[in-house]
């Protein structure tokens, strides 16, 4: 497996975990739990700008 394809790996879990985390917000209406998923939310979405940068870096196409 090349590099890119290890990256882009990484970045569909990454965009698996936000879509998760996006729907368990819609389902919340605030307090704690829900600023803490945000958090977490947040975390995943850096991380996968930083892998998508990785992979342009790379030579390759972020999978979306």
């Amino acid at each position: 497996m090349s590099e890119v394809e290890t990256l882009n790996n990484l970045l569909k879990g990454e965009l698996s975990a936000i879509e998760s985390y996006s729907e368990a917000l819609r389902k919340l209406d605030g307090g704690y739990v829900a600023e803490v998923l945000n958090q977490c939310h947040s975390s995943h979405i850096e991380r996968a700008e930083k892998l998508r940068s990785a992979i342009a870096g790379s030579g390759g196409t972020p999978t979306e």
